[in-house]
């Protein structure tokens, strides 16, 4: 995958002729020149006289520049959707129902998620990326004990302790770099690549 991605790179640059040539001029053409400017202000209003022709015609030779979007003007009502206490009533029994099966289920990322609008998530957490009472729940608990339901971010939610873990705090990475100045070059700097690799 990796050498297939190089050569889609390699293949997909590409530069003309007139592109160099355009280049080279751009790097080492040099111009010199003089000029006067004169402050827009200094020029009084009353001197400078603009016929109805004139504009007209700076018109039709800038219209493109004073084109505009189609606009509309909406007005609308908006209906918060929000769970009535019957609702949220019946939402409380469901979860509490399940939270014994959930205590008790051998694969709890399936049943999470057959039964949440949230995906199972394995990730290991520290105690600071919980809230305040789902830290001091998970991290003064044991293996299998179940916390809830509680209600976060407008939705009902049981946490349960699957496993503890000890893991680095952060991971070290070194990068060999081989610049590449021309296409030329990139089949070359990729044979040495692959060959730091393979002593790697």
């Amino acid at each position: 995958m990796f050498t297939k991605y190089n050569d889609l790179l390699s293949k997909g640059l590409y530069i003309t002729n007139a592109e160099a040539k355009d280049d080279l001029n751009g790097r080492n053409r040099q111009v010199s020149i003089q000029f006067v400017s004169k402050l827009y202000p200094s020029v009084a209003d009353s001197t400078v006289k603009v016929t109805d022709s004139e504009l007209k015609d700076y018109y039709e030779k800038h219209k493109d520049n004073y084109k505009q979007d189609n606009l509309r003007k909406i007005e609308y009502v908006s209906y918060p959707v929000v769970a009535s206490k019957a609702d949220e009533d019946k939402l409380i029994k469901w979860i509490t129902d399940i939270k014994t099966e959930f205590a008790s289920v051998e694969d709890p990322s399936a049943f999470v998620n057959i039964n949440s609008d949230t995906p199972y998530d394995s990730t290991f957490f520290k105690k600071s990326e919980l809230s305040p009472v789902l830290g001091e729940f998970a991290f003064n608990g044991n293996v299998g004990d179940i916390y809830g339901p509680y209600k976060e971010n407008n939705s009902w939610k049981l946490a349960k302790i699957l496993k503890f873990e000890e893991l680095p705090d952060s991971v070290e990475a070194r990068h060999i770099l081989i610049q590449v100045n021309a296409q030329e070059e990139l089949a070359k700097a990729t044979s040495k690549i692959d060959s730091i690799k393979n002593l790697i």
